[in-house]
């Protein structure tokens, strides 16, 4: 049964959240409404965290109100890094109790956590996301979002494309491509010289399940434009203040099997990810990644995620829950998942 809360501390959130929505010009979808953690389902709670190198705060919010729970101190390094048994003792071990009976949970980072990796942090008898369906969100309004996944039928594949020399080929993409394709009665897949932007820009339109084996780079100067790698020159690719923009069909879900996806770059409330930018596009769920991927091992973890989705019905959360259960063959690190909770 979730811990009951103070109704204050959830006008006092979403303030805050207006605020950050004005400053990032996040869209009026995302809006919260009055009274909106009445509106979390029973078995799922919503925690923001704000912190501080003397300490922070995580509001836990659920259907009851919203908790405030006060952080210990956090000691970095000098490159601003700890471990993951640290990690855990500063961000999760206080929150805890107040989680008690969730079964979903979505966790907002909040400035200077993006390199957290929730899903590898030991919950109380094993992996977090192993114990719970745990999902990220950019924002509390994007946690509250409505949205469901369409039924995966139409699928859009891009794999190893041809980069002129650019990057290195991605040879175990393609055998992973051709078994994503095969999972559904209707799907397009763009590979080599094929996958181009134009090419790909089309495709989305009709597809539930957009699945990208390829490229991708964060730009840490110039967040906007981090892109993901296409086929042709640098100017074929598509960055990140262009794929807002794509046309999106509702309900889709994206899997991004390349480096750096997820991985958040900029300050603040200017921080971008290629994950973020394809949710403000329109898709319901994003898997990424917040670091290097290999081809082949870690990339086929994607594959599976897909796999139990399509052919189990699992929503994106559950299916990683699964997934980690049964012991991955890359570890919990290399997959974030960014859903909302309404799913």
């Amino acid at each position: 049964m979730a811990v009951a809360g103070d109704e204050g501390d959830c006008r006092a959130l979403a303030v805050v959240e207006r605020f950050n929505r004005q400053v990032e010009n996040a869209p009026d979808r995302w809006a919260l409404t009055p009274k909106w953690w009445r509106a979390i389902p029973p078995s799922a709670a919503i925690v923001a965290f704000f912190p501080a190198d003397e300490g922070g705060w995580a509001f836990v919010v659920t259907a009851m109100g919203c908790q405030t729970v006060r952080l210990p101190r956090i000691q970095l390094t000098a490159d601003r890094q700890m471990d993951q048994e640290a990690w855990r003792e500063a961000l999760l071990k206080p929150i805890i109790p107040s989680l008690a009976g969730a079964d979903r949970v979505v966790v907002i980072p909040g400035p200077s956590l993006h390199e957290v990796s929730f899903f590898g942090l030991r919950g109380q008898r094993r992996i977090w996301a192993a114990e719970v369906a745990l999902s990220l969100a950019p924002s509390i309004s994007f946690a509250m979002r409505k949205a469901t996944v369409a039924p995966l039928a139409n699928a859009l594949i891009i794999a190893d494309p041809d980069t002129q020399g650019r990057f290195p080929r991605l040879r175990a993409a393609v055998g992973e491509a051709l078994g994503v394709s095969g999972l559904f009665e209707r799907s397009r897949t763009l590979r080599g010289a094929q996958a181009t932007r134009s090419a790909m820009l089309h495709g989305l339109r009709d597809a539930d399940v957009f699945y990208l084996a390829t490229h991708a780079v964060l730009s840490e100067s110039r967040p906007a434009q981090s892109r993901i790698v296409l086929s042709g020159s640098d100017g074929d690719d598509l960055r990140a203040m262009d794929i807002e923009r794509m046309a999106v069909r509702p309900g889709s879900v994206a899997f991004l099997a390349a480096c750096d996806t997820a991985k958040t770059a900029g300050k603040g409330e200017g921080e971008y990810s290629i994950a973020r930018s394809l949710l403000r596009a329109g898709f319901s769920a994003v898997i990424g990644s917040t670091r290097p991927v290999i081809d082949g091992l870690e990339t086929q973890e994607f594959a599976a995620l897909l796999r139990l989705m399509k052919t189990r019905g699992l929503r994106p959360s559950t299916a990683l829950r699964e997934r980690l259960s049964q012991g991955s063959a890359a570890g919990p690190g290399s997959i974030a998942l960014y859903a909302p909770i309404f799913m």
